[in-house]
């Protein structure tokens, strides 16, 4: 899990060379994640960022001008979800294109417009 200090003014949890040294000096394989509070941090606290949708905006732009590969975006979202597939937070077989999420009877992505009971 990242943490909630700035280092040189960029929020730990927003600070892409901190990520990189993970994965490059220190072997990371996985994702650092961030709890409940970090991003309202970023946004309410530290100011880093104006709005919540300014950072998915900036992904999006960063994935158009080919700073960030839309392939390294695939493969985060892979991890996030994996893990909460993994916990549970998702049943359904996502090879047959149903998902629902845990306790739902609505499928978020189906084929078939199938219960998820």
């Amino acid at each position: 899990m990242c943490s909630y200090n700035a280092i040189n003014g960029v929020p730990a949890c927003a600070n892409p060379a901190l990520l990189q040294k993970a994965r490059n000096d220190w072997g990371l394989k996985g994702y650092i994640t961030l709890d409940c509070d970090a991003v309202a941090t970023i946004f309410e606290y530290q100011k880093y960022i104006d709005t919540p949708e300014d950072v998915v905006d900036d992904i999006l732009k960063a994935v158009d001008q080919g700073k960030v590969k839309e392939e390294e975006l695939d493969s985060a979202l892979h991890n996030l979800f994996s893990v909460q597939i993994r916990l549970k937070l998702f049943v359904g077989n996502p090879k047959r294109g149903e998902v629902w999420a845990a306790g739902s009877t609505k499928c978020l992505h189906c084929t078939t417009q199938n219960s998820g009971s």
